[in-house]
């Protein structure tokens, strides 16, 4: 299986350097980090995040990856690759960054991860923000839905998880997604060296003061920490 979105995530990869290190923060900062030994990274992709998560706590996370293209990119990076849930309570922390949309069945998916967590194990979930934005863009990358608190808080709750924190993350990308769908910009096309790197540079950096006023309003992105008693 390849992902239909796998060139973006390349350009991703390579351009949004402020943004991905950001996504680290949030999933380290809340955490108690330190007592974390087993982690895993649900759609890790080409491994974005899990080699920066790697180089700020120096453990190495598994990966757990089906399409086969980012699996070629994460053998050679030498990371152990999951194509298969299993019932095996093994990890401190599962984070999923910018994945669950993808799926149709994400309730079932949650289900699965917790049962990898051990007892008090972190669950940390990125997804993207608010129904009304959903544009091109996430049908072009095989989006199912973009998510609000409610339907996130809800698929956690079911699955006997409980939450420690859910807020908004990347405010200015929430008002860039705004204008865009009012001019009807079409935001796949917006993907491209030029513009995520001027995003990166410009408006990451902005979000670091945005966000401290605005997490609990609005936001392009969700994230949501829980954990399994």
């Amino acid at each position: 299986m390849d992902y239909n979105g796998f060139e973006e995530l390349c350009l991703i990869d390579k351009y949004l350097k402020n943004y991905n290190q950001r996504i680290v923060d949030l999933i380290t900062q809340k955490i108690e980090i330190d007592k974390v030994d087993y982690v895993l990274d649900f759609g890790a992709g080409i491994g974005t995040i899990a080699d920066i998560f790697y180089k700020k706590t120096e453990t190495r996370p598994d990966c757990f990856e089906i399409c086969n293209l980012s699996k070629k990119i994460l053998l050679e990076k030498q990371y152990k690759i999951y194509e298969k849930f299993t019932n095996e309570e093994k990890y401190d922390l599962i984070y999923s960054s910018n994945v669950l949309e993808h799926i149709e069945n994400d309730f079932e998916i949650v289900l699965n991860l917790k049962n990898m967590l051990k007892k008090n194990g972190y669950l940390i979930i990125i997804v993207p923000a608010i129904s009304f934005l959903f544009s091109e863009l996430d049908f072009e990358v095989g989006h199912f839905r973009r998510y609000d608190k409610k339907k996130l808080e809800e698929i956690c709750l079911k699955n006997d998880l409980k939450i420690k924190n859910i807020s908004f993350f990347d405010s200015v990308g929430f008002f860039i997604l705004v204008v865009m769908k009012f001019l009807k910009i079409n935001t796949h096309k917006s993907i491209n060296r030029k513009n995520l790197t001027i995003y990166d540079k410009i408006f990451v950096r902005l979000n670091k003061f945005m966000d401290l006023f605005l997490k609990k309003i609005c936001g392009k992105n969700i994230v949501l920490i829980a954990m399994k008693l």
